[in-house]
């Protein structure tokens, strides 16, 4: 797939999201959680497997992606987890968030990218 089409997808989410956010009704705050929380998954799916990617190829630029996208999700957890009477299912996703934003630094931080050769750039 290519990464227009990539962002396409992701640029749809977005907007599906973002449109039932301003709705009042509990049927339309339930369709932004549901969309709120596929969009999160997708993302710890997406950061899941570019540290698959990180692990074997260890690219600068991954480590790079993976040391953002990491404190990222840290950040946005421990947002979800400050809000005061929010539900087990926000609390929940929060935990899942951090947690996994934890490995991802942690795994950046502690995995150095490998030096390329010349003959493995010519190879690329």
């Amino acid at each position: 797939m290519h990464a227009r089409a990539l962002r396409s997808w992701f640029t749809v989410l977005v907007a599906l999201t973002a449109l039932p956010l301003f709705a009042q009704g509990s049927e339309n705050a339930i369709a932004a959680a549901v969309l709120f929380t596929v969009v999160m998954v997708g993302s710890v799916v997406a950061g899941l497997c570019i540290i698959l990617l990180y692990l074997f190829k260890r690219r600068r630029w991954q480590r790079i992606f993976v040391l953002v996208f990491g404190a990222l999700m840290v950040v946005v957890g421990l947002a979800l987890l400050a809000q005061q009477g929010a539900p087990q299912d926000i609390e929940f996703l929060g935990l899942l968030l951090g947690g996994a934003g934890v490995v991802f630094v942690a795994l950046g931080a502690l995995l150095r990218p490998r030096m390329v050769t010349s003959a493995q750039a010519k190879e690329q």
